[in-house]
């Protein structure tokens, strides 16, 4: 099987990604990476996976549909690859593996390790419902101002830019591993503009497209995504290099999570990986 990991960078440090390629480097694994424009984009290093870098990278602006252009981006960079790859794999430049690479290239079966949230609420349903700017970073403070006015707007002038769409509507982890059968449905998706000037709506995207997928069983998100994420002390939890954090991410190496989201330290993956302390 061949896997490609698509890689959503950011920041003038790429020793965490670069720790990972180390990890994962195979000819059955390659790395498609796009680094947010507003930052140089750094040298990555590999013996025998295949780095393919995003040429024209898009200024991401935390919050805004700009997230979501980047993961288009990196679906079609996949998929027109000459290579036929089996899986793809959506992970962040500050996330790192829990599977060796013999255990990762043989771990994957099923078709879809996408996850999905049983029920949206309204406040929620509104980050799609609701029109969003694109031009700002909601995490700055003039953002947060901006975003706040953007909402008082909406609300008293009741929008609502999805209301036929409701039904298709779904959520979860926005990061995921997927059988690249499925690419060609996000690449060529018929309602992308109900993604246009939202607000954090990479956590509906990949749900809402293949919402017809969503199993009749769930739980929790992150684990049906492989995806070993902590929100109940962060949001989401920042692993870091010490003692408990290392030893628990030990515990999860070689089970069911593919990646641990996040990570402050390449340290941490060296110590995880090799036992060095």
């Amino acid at each position: 099987m061949k896997h490609a990991i698509m890689v959503i960078g950011h920041g003038e440090n790429a020793s965490i990604l670069q720790s990972t390629i180390n990890i994962l480097d195979s000819v059955d694994i390659d790395f498609f990476v796009h680094w947010d424009r507003k930052y140089k984009m750094p040298l990555l290093k590999s013996n025998k996976s295949s780095i393919f870098i995003v040429e024209n990278p898009i200024d991401v602006k935390w919050g805004t549909d700009s997230q979501i252009k980047v993961e288009k981006l990196l679906f079609n960079m996949v998929q027109r690859n000459k290579k036929q790859y089996d899986y793809a794999h959506l992970i962040s430049s500050v996330d790192m593996p829990l599977m060796t690479k013999e255990y990762f290239l043989n771990y994957f079966k099923k078709d879809m390790y996408v996850g999905f949230v049983s029920s949206i609420d309204d406040k929620l349903y509104r980050r799609l419902a609701w029109y969003y700017p694109n031009k700002f970073d909601f995490k700055t403070k003039a953002g947060k101002v901006i975003h706040k006015c953007f909402e008082g707007m909406n609300y008293i002038l009741r929008v609502n830019r999805i209301k036929e769409n409701k039904k298709i509507v779904e959520k979860g982890c926005n990061w995921f591993s997927i059988s690249t059968k499925y690419l060609d449905s996000l690449c060529n998706y018929d309602k992308d503009y109900i993604f246009e000037h939202t607000f954090c709506a990479d956590e509906f995207y990949v749900q809402t497209i293949l919402h017809n997928y969503k199993p009749s069983e769930l739980y929790d998100d992150n684990k049906m995504a492989a995806r070993y994420i902590d929100w109940k002390r962060g949001r989401p939890y920042t692993f870091h290099n010490c003692k408990d954090d290392i030893n628990e991410l030990r515990r999860k190496l070689n089970t069911r999570y593919a990646f641990a989201r996040k990570i402050d330290s390449a340290d941490i993956i060296d110590k995880v990986f090799y036992l060095d302390n």
